[in-house]
């Protein structure tokens, strides 16, 4: 398996009572985007210090997702 497979545009909705899919309201979809810039600029220091294994990087994804939602409160 290669290291770090995750990569591309990331799509984020909100299901709909009816099963489907709707789109966000602006105060979501604007922490959304905030989300995936600090991830850019959190991954941004695996270029220098790279997570030992995919594993690691889901932790660290992780634990970038649960301090951004504490401080968004």
């Amino acid at each position: 398996m290669a290291l770090y497979p995750m990569h591309g545009p990331v799509i984020v909705t909100l299901g709909a009572q009816d099963g489907g899919v709707a789109a966000l309201d602006a105060s979501l979809a604007q922490h959304a985007a905030r989300g995936g810039a600090d991830r850019t600029g959190d991954t941004g220091e695996w270029r220098t210090r790279p997570p030992a294994s995919s594993e690691a990087a889901v932790s660290d994804l992780f634990a970038y997702a649960a301090r951004d939602v504490a401080h968004s409160r």
